[in-house]
């Protein structure tokens, strides 16, 4: 299989598994159980105050939520905790091989 096939194959079987996800109603069940993780770990606390800080610097009214987003975004990505992203992964994996 050359790499465009496997390129194709995995985008294919991303795309079933989403729509499993979103069928089954698991990706809600996902999303509810990695927000109580964000926020038991502190995760949600920071990004607010990353937020407030982001807005402090550039003042009140002249912070965009654009500006804001984009500068918060990697950021958050950045500084999940591994134990947060373990456990989510674990879970997609256990649900894409019971199906």
């Amino acid at each position: 299989m050359h790499s465009n096939d496997a390129d194709k194959s995995s985008s294919n079987s991303m795309i079933i598994l989403r729509s499993k996800l979103e069928a089954s109603g698991e990706k809600e069940r996902l999303r509810k159980n990695l927000r109580a993780q964000l926020i038991k770990c502190g995760w949600r606390d920071d990004m607010k105050e990353l937020a407030k800080d982001i807005i402090r610097s550039r003042g009140v009214t002249r912070a965009t939520v654009d500006e804001i987003v984009s500068e918060l975004l990697p950021r958050g990505r950045a500084s999940v905790p591994p134990h947060v992203k373990n456990s989510l992964y674990q879970q997609v994996r256990t649900f894409a091989q019971q199906r």
